[in-house]
C-alpha cells in the first residue's frame, strides 16, 4: 500500500515495516548525510532512520543521552533522568492548560 503525504514524501507498507521515500531533498544534504553516515561508519539507511527516530522520540531517551554527554562528572544520570521526566512533564501541563490558563 502506498500513501503520499505531499508531493515530496511518501510511504509504502508491505508486510513488515512502513517504508518512506523523500523526493527533493538538496544535493548537499544528500552529500551531508553520506558524510555523517560513513563517519559512523554506518549505512545513509540507517543513519537517517536514526535522525527520524530521535527527531520524533516522545519518551525523553535521546535527550537523556544528549545529557549524559555533557552532563558534569559525578552527577548521577539518575538525577539527569528525573529532571528530564519533570521538564516534560511541567511543559505538557503548560501546554494542556494553555500556559496556565484553563482550557474551555
Amino acid at each position: 500500500m502506498l500513501v503520499n503525504l505531499d508531493p515530496h514524501i511518501a510511504i509504502t507498507y508491505d508486510s513488515n515495516m512502513p517504508d518512506i521515500l523523500i523526493r527533493n531533498v538538496p544535493e548537499a544534504t544528500v552529500q551531508a548525510l553520506k558524510a555523517r553516515a560513513k563517519g559512523k561508519g554506518r549505512s545513509v539507511q540507517v543513519e537517517a532512520r536514526d535522525i527520524l527516530m530521535s527527531a520524533v522520540d516522545t519518551s525523553g531517551a535521546a535527550l537523556v543521552d544528549w545529557l549524559e554527554t555533557v552532563r558534569p562528572k559525578g552527577v548521577d544520570p539518575a538525577i539527569l533522568r528525573k529532571t528530564v521526566e519533570f521538564a516534560t512533564a511541567a511543559i505538557r501541563e503548560d501546554r494542556d492548560t494553555d500556559h496556565g490558563r484553563s482550557l474551555p
